[in-house]
């Protein structure tokens, strides 16, 4: 995980879509499997129910647990001085991720639940073993191994996501000064790459004013942001142009 995050963000996150993505195929895998070889009680609508909630007696702990579950949606935000158009991306990452990570567990616990048997769920607090492992090897016999499989991939996605996140968050405190300067440096490597390719280069986490400057017709400028001077030629917040300063 320490050796994605190094290498910086275009490699962690395709680490973490691939990740992620296999863990998601095998869980919901599991999910239709469960939904097609139900348990006891057969295939039912209930866990949808609403008014089956009143019968959770766990439902608050449960409410705990989805918190958790839901952790990593607001790692995007930190990203956003590396993305392409984060006004536009950033937004729609965190609600889009959001949006699509509760239809993926409404899904999968229905599936879960009804392969597990809606006549057993009363069992599943005090069950002896987890009952979704029970689940894998009943309808998959030996292939249930392709659950520990996904926890594992699991293990490493949340592993990236939170370096990916968490450094960047200490590179924005070590650079305001909140933290110790040293955290507001960056992989010398990867700021060169950046100068040999200027447009991904300004999206880099360095060199960015705290300050809003004001561009032609007093607009302003917020961080990272360019504009054109009248030559047509990008300036970014602070340039001098032709004896000009754009600030």
């Amino acid at each position: 995980m320490i050796y994605f995050a190094y290498q910086g963000i275009v490699l962690s996150e395709k680490a973490l879509i691939i990740t992620g993505t296999i863990e998601i195929v095998i869980m919901v895998a599991l999910a239709f499997t469960g939904l097609a070889d139900p348990g006891p009680g057969g295939f039912s609508f209930a866990p949808l129910n609403p008014g089956n909630f009143g019968l959770a007696t766990n439902l608050f702990l449960g409410v705990v647990f989805s918190i958790f579950a839901f952790s990593g949606w607001e790692s995007t935000g930190p990203l956003a001085e590396e993305s392409k158009n984060p006004k536009r991306n950033v937004p729609i990452g965190l609600v889009g991720s959001v949006i699509i990570l509760m239809i993926y567990f409404v899904f999968v616990t229905w599936g879960y639940l009804v392969g597990i048997g809606v006549d057993k769920v009363a069992g599943i607090p005090t069950a002896s073993a987890f009952p979704v492992a029970t689940l894998a090897q009943r309808v998959w016999g030996g292939a249930w191994v392709f659950l520990l499989f996904a926890l594992l991939n699991s293990a490493i996605a949340v592993s990236i996501a939170c370096f990916n996140g968490g450094t960047r968050t200490w590179y924005a405190m070590g650079r305001s000064g909140v933290l110790p300067s040293a955290l507001g440096k960056v992989n010398p490597a990867q700021e060169d790459a950046g100068q040999r390719d200027p447009p991904r280069g300004r999206r880099e986490c360095r060199g960015v004013r705290v300050r809003p400057h004001l561009g032609r017709r007093g607009r302003v400028l917020h961080l990272g942001e360019r504009h054109h001077d009248r030559a047509g030629a990008d300036v970014h917040p602070g340039q001098h142009r032709r004896g000009r300063s754009t600030t």
